[in-house]
């Protein structure tokens, strides 16, 4: 009996532990339920462009045919029925909500794919709420910059389609949040890579980020740098590598390349025209004219100067990151766009 009396204190302490951890995610949930909810209020089912139309052709056909194709937009006259292999991780997931879909008679495939991009920019700014508590923000600023986000920027507008960059940057963050962890494990490591992999296998455009992290991972991890974390790393890397081409996605990487050498040509041709005051008007108009300007049209990208407020006392205010990849992508869309 006595035995038995003992276990009882050590119960009530691992309830409360575990109470204090349920605690700690009611908030977020809160958000994303509350956020998810007003997405679905506001939920179309119809595409805006003929983008969507493609990634929803290359859904349909993986589950149909096993194929990257886009056979239905044959007639499209800029698209021509041509997937251009770019990002296969977002109608991949595509094709397996059609796969549960097509087993629930009377239920549109092609309007369940829109139920993706809430879910994505909902869970975004509950890891938004979770990050700035974690880094000692307290609840209102954590709850202003997760609804903020989910409320007041294009994220919800992008959150009604079938784009892939909700996905991109669903996966980039989460990739942020945990390569900023304190933890120091090969499992962080791993997580950290699949969620940057993922993240470059939904948009390309992503990498223009991959620099500040490399700058910030060395910048961190030189005295405490675990060698084993680094071999974990690098075989989960090898291994989605492998597991790329063994899936016969290789001539994606060609075709990928491809791309690139025209937006870096497209990029130098900018920069030429830069030199003339028509182009300056150009590139002040792309960041701040009222109508399509970068900073005012799509005012989530300020949310990336969020480190610049942190608390004082915060010895380690983790800016490389947001700042240097809010330069790189403002830079890549003026000079490839």
């Amino acid at each position: 009996i006595r035995d038995s009396m003992a276990i009882v204190p050590q119960g009530c302490k691992l309830l409360a532990r575990w109470s204090d951890r349920m605690r700690s995610f009611s908030a977020p949930t809160a958000i994303f339920v509350f956020l998810f909810s007003i997405y679905l209020l506001s939920y179309s089912g119809v595409p805006t462009s003929d983008d969507e139309h493609l990634y929803a052709a290359v859904s349909q056909n993986l589950v149909t045919g096993g194929a990257f194709e886009a056979n239905q937009l044959s007639g499209n006259q800029r698209l021509l029925g041509i997937y251009p292999r770019a990002g296969p991780l977002h109608p991949i997931i595509g094709a397996l909500v059609i796969a549960v879909i097509r087993l629930i008679p009377q239920f549109g495939e092609f309007q369940a794919l829109f139920f993706l991009a809430p879910l994505y920019t909902a869970l975004t700014a509950a890891l938004i709420y979770h990050f700035a508590r974690r880094e000692g923000f307290t609840k209102q600023t954590g709850l202003i910059a997760a609804l903020g986000f989910g409320l007041a920027t294009i994220a919800w507008p992008y959150a009604q389609t079938y784009y892939r960059e909700p996905l991109a940057m669903l996966l980039l963050f989460s990739a942020y949040m945990v390569l900023t962890s304190r933890a120091n494990t090969p499992w962080k490591w791993a997580a950290f890579s699949l969620l940057l992999l993922g993240a470059a296998l939904t948009k390309l455009y992503v990498l223009l980020a991959l620099p500040f992290f490399l700058i910030e991972i060395v910048r961190k991890n030189r005295a405490k740098f675990s060698w084993r974390s680094l071999a974990l790393a690098g075989l989960i890397m090898t291994a989605a590598v492998l597991l790329w081409w063994g899936l016969g996605l290789g001539n994606y990487t060609r075709l990928n390349a491809n791309i690139w050498h025209v937006a870096i040509a497209r990029a130098e041709q900018n920069l030429d025209e830069l030199r003339s005051v028509e182009g300056l008007k150009a590139l002040a108009g792309m960041l701040i004219s009222p109508g399509m300007g970068l900073l005012t049209y799509s005012p989530v990208l300020l949310i990336g100067t969020v480190p610049l407020f942190r608390q004082r006392n915060s010895p380690d205010r983790n800016l490389m990151i947001p700042i240097g990849t809010l330069a790189a992508f403002l830079a890549g869309q003026l000079l490839i766009y």
